[in-house]
């Protein structure tokens, strides 16, 4: 059996630090490049320590844990964080370095709490509740992905963003808060606080549901209302599709 002498003897940890979430943002906006920072450093540091000390080919075996509570971004293949990390897993298997095995966080309480599945109809509108806390000093978005369709003519989804204490059935909310096509690649004002974007990962439509904060203490600045807003989704295709929701999660802003 292995001791713990043999341990500490045989297994060396590599510890990264990374900025503070001031830095990343309060909902992971940047994480995943500091993320892939963090993943090649630690890759080159055993590679180097192993080059050091050895003349044959080959290297340490690596196993990086990655924990993080991140609900953006796809959750494919696709994605560019994963694909990232494909990239310097190939690299060294094509230098025929030893394996390098990476854990990924798996999900937490979060994913019951902040994502949903919406199925509309051609032609027809689902709606759910985003609540929003009072005094969040930091912006609020919603992620909804569709599903892998290559046959879509044009944006699949119409989408209105409606604050607390507005019927959402009245015929003059829709004009308040007018429905939004999104645009590819741009962003469409919703109201006075809320903005729409919309682009495109693969065959995916991704559309992206900005609110802002509900408390700031700098002057002038714009801020939404809190409580229980609506998101409606309307299929503007021919088929039944399949939309996923995911509100970012943030926390706390820690000073660096």
């Amino acid at each position: 059996p292995v001791t713990e002498c043999d341990f500490a003897r045989l297994v060396k940890i590599i510890a990264v630090n990374i900025p503070t979430s001031e830095t990343f943002g309060a909902s992971g906006t940047f994480l995943d490049n500091y993320m892939l920072y963090a993943v090649r450093r630690i890759v080159r540091i055993a590679d180097a320590a192993w080059d050091a000390s050895n003349t044959e080919c080959g290297g340490y075996p690596i196993v990086i844990n990655l924990s993080f509570g991140k609900q953006a971004g796809p959750k494919w293949t696709l994605g560019r964080f994963p694909y990232e990390l494909k990239k310097i897993k190939d690299e060294r298997e094509t230098k025929r370095r030893a394996p390098l095995l990476i854990t990924m966080p798996a999900g937490n309480d979060n994913m019951l709490q902040c994502n949903a599945f919406l199925e509309p109809m051609p032609g027809k509108t689902l709606d759910m509740e985003w609540r929003i806390s009072p005094e969040d000093h930091s912006s609020n978005f919603v992620e909804v992905w569709t599903e892998n369709r290559e046959e879509f003519e044009g944006l699949p989804l119409e989408i209105s963003l409606i604050p607390p204490g507005f019927d959402t059935t009245d015929a003059s909310t829709e004009t308040r808060f007018p429905v939004s096509l999104g645009a590819d690649g741009k962003f469409q004002q919703l109201g006075e606080y809320a903005r729409i974007y919309c682009d495109k990962d693969g065959d995916r439509y991704r559309y992206v549901l900005c609110v802002a904060p509900t408390y700031t203490s700098i002057a002038g600045m714009v801020t939404a209302p809190a409580g229980a807003w609506t998101i409606k989704l309307k299929n503007r295709s021919l088929d039944q599709i399949q939309c996923q929701l995911s509100v970012q999660t943030d926390q706390q802003v820690s000073q660096g």
